[in-house]
């Protein structure tokens, strides 16, 4: 073992809370670049209202979802948008919670719209069945510990 002292990357509060900033004007301009998206494939499917067949509902994280739209047979269409970036071997990552991934099971009709380079002139937006993302694909980032104070063991 090498007796050199280890240095640790300092984070100010100040660095954190940009970085949060950062991450929920990302999300912002994920979900109204994703719901400008929804509302052309509705149109271009022939939706008499488009604008008024979607829901963004992303103010309600208990639901699991952003985004409430319609196919055009009238069943739900649940989205949850994410902002990525595309990694140099082309690998997309984006964070998930417990409730949306359990949601993109139990809901019918669940899609990730993962919009890739949000803040360039060009996003792409990739549509991905959330019965495609896999729990093998969920890398674990945030644990939650629970345990009984005052009790001897």
């Amino acid at each position: 073992p090498s007796n050199e002292p280890i240095e640790f990357a300092v984070v100010t509060e100040e660095d954190f809370i940009q970085r949060e900033e950062n991450q929920r004007r990302r999300g912002r301009l994920a979900e109204e670049i994703a719901v400008k998206a929804e509302v052309e494939r509705l149109r271009k499917a022939g939706h008499q209202d488009p604008n008024g067949a979607i829901e963004t509902v992303s103010d309600q994280p208990a639901r699991g979802y952003d985004v409430l739209s319609i196919e055009m047979d009238g069943r739900p269409r649940h989205i949850e948008v994410k902002s990525t970036e595309r990694l140099a071997n082309g690998t997309l990552s984006f964070m998930l919670s417990s409730n949306e991934f359990d949601k993109s099971r139990s809901l019918p009709n669940y899609w990730f719209y993962l919009v890739i380079e949000v803040e360039s002139d060009s996003p792409e937006i990739l549509t991905v069945p959330g019965s495609e993302v896999l729990q093998e694909f969920l890398t674990a980032k945030t644990f939650e510990a629970r345990f009984c104070s005052g009790v001897s063991h």
